[in-house]
C-alpha cells in the first residue's frame, strides 16, 4: 500500500515538473512567442508534354490511335498554409492546354481503274492522322511536406474541368502509283482532292466528358530572393482516373509540366522565426 502511494506522489511530482518546464515565462530579453502560421500566395507558368494512355477510336472502321502526344502548356496559381513548420497544405488553380496530335499508317485495298475500264483492288498504304484539341482548368488541393524550407514534396488529387475540344481526323494517300498483277503500272489518286488529303472528322469530341479525376504529385524548389519572397522551380504530373470521353472506353491524357514561378508571404513568419532565434542565440 505504502508502495503504491510512493508510486502515485511520484508521478505527480513528475507531471508537475514537466508543466512548470511547458510553462512560457514572459522575460525582457525573450518575449512570449506567438504561434505565426506561413500563409504564401503565388503564381506560375509551365510548358511540358500531353500523351496519351489507353486508345482513342476514331469513327472510321478500325481507326485505333494509340500514340498521341504533343505540346503543351500551363498558368496556374497556388496557396499554401502552414499547419506545422514542415507540413502545410495548399491547392492549385490551372490553366492547361492538354491538345494531344496522334498518327498511324495503314494498308488499305482500293478499286482502281485500268486503261481498258475493268476495275481492280490494289492494296494501297494511307496515313490517318488526328489532332485532338482540349483545354481544362484544374482544381488541385495537396498536402505539403517542407524540407529545410527550401524543399516541397507534395500529393493531391486534381478535377479537371474540361472545355474547347474538338478533333480533326484527315487521310492522307501515301501510294502515288501501282503496279498491277499483270505489270501494268497506274497513278494513284483521290479525286477531288487537294495533296490527296480527305477529312474524315472536325467536330467537338463526342460525349466530352464535363470532369476528370486522377493523382496529381508535384515538387517545387523554393530560392528566397527578398524577405517574404521565394523564386519556385517546379515540376508536376497529372495521372487520370477516368476518361476525356464516355463514348471512348479508356481514353486518357497525361499531362507532365516543368515550371517558374513566384511566391509571396501574406504572413511574414519567415521573419518572426528568425528574429526568436536569433534572440535565442545571444541568451
Amino acid at each position: 500500500m505504502k508502495i503504491g502511494k510512493l508510486l502515485f506522489l511520484g508521478l505527480i511530482f513528475c507531471f508537475a515538473v514537466q508543466a512548470s518546464k511547458s510553462q512560457k515565462i514572459e522575460s525582457p530579453i525573450m518575449p512570449e512567442e506567438n504561434v505565426v502560421h506561413d500563409w504564401e500566395l503565388g503564381g506560375f507558368i509551365g510548358i511540358g508534354s500531353n500523351f496519351n494512355s489507353g486508345t482513342y477510336t476514331a469513327e472510321c472502321p478500325e481507326c485505333l490511335f494509340d500514340d498521341a502526344s504533343k505540346f503543351g502548356f500551363s498558368i496556374g496559381v497556388k496557396m499554401d498554409y502552414e499547419i506545422l513548420r514542415w507540413f502545410y497544405i495548399g491547392a492549385n488553380l490551372i490553366y492547361d492546354n492538354e491538345s494531344v496530335d496522334g498518327a498511324f499508317r495503314r494498308v488499305e485495298s482500293i478499286p482502281l481503274k485500268r486503261g481498258d475500264g475493268s476495275i481492280m483492288d490494289v492494296p494501297v498504304e494511307f496515313r490517318h492522322v488526328m489532332n485532338l484539341k482540349l483545354n481544362s482548368f484544374t482544381l488541385a488541393p495537396n498536402a505539403i511536406f517542407r524540407i529545410d524550407d527550401w524543399l516541397d514534396i507534395r500529393l493531391g488529387f486534381y478535377t479537371d474541368f474540361l472545355f474547347g475540344s474538338n478533333i480533326t481526323h484527315t487521310k492522307e494517300l501515301l501510294t502515288k502509283t501501282a503496279v498491277l498483277p499483270d505489270g501494268e503500272k497506274v497513278n494513284v489518286t483521290i479525286p477531288n482532292t487537294k495533296n490527296n488529303i480527305v477529312e474524315l472528322e472536325n467536330h467537338a469530341i463526342p460525349g466530352l466528358s464535363s470532369t476528370v479525376f486522377g493523382l496529381f504529385p508535384q515538387m517545387n524548389i523554393n530560392i528566397p530572393i527578398s524577405d517574404g519572397s521565394d523564386f519556385i522551380i517546379g515540376s508536376y504530373l497529372k495521372i487520370p482516373f477516368s476518361t476525356i470521353s464516355s463514348q471512348q472506353s479508356n481514353f486518357k491524357i497525361d499531362v507532365w509540366r516543368f515550371f517558374l514561378g513566384l511566391s509571396f508571404d501574406l504572413n511574414d513568419a519567415t521573419a518572426y522565426r528568425a528574429k526568436v532565434d536569433a534572440m535565442k542565440n545571444k541568451k
